[in-house]
């Protein structure tokens, strides 16, 4: 696995942590929801490193690299 992948992977563990850690406090709901959409994203961002996939920011063209990888589509660079 490429380096940049890896981090970003460690990133989204520390956020999935942070949202465990905190989600029996029902007054941080708000927080576990942030953490937990971080932890979503960043995992994105390291498929899409690890496959050579151009990072992108517009909700739709996540949604469109989703469902090339969930159909196969995306070859390893």
């Amino acid at each position: 696995m490429k380096k940049i992948s890896e981090e970003w992977l460690k990133a989204a563990k520390d956020d999935l942590r942070v949202a465990d850690k905190i989600i029996a406090d029902e007054t941080l709901t708000h927080m576990v929801a942030f953490h937990s959409q971080q932890c979503i994203e960043k995992s994105l961002k390291a498929v899409m490193e690890e496959y050579g996939i151009e990072l992108v920011n517009k909700q739709q063209e996540k949604i469109r690299v989703i469902r090339e990888i969930r159909a196969k589509k995306i070859r390893k660079a």
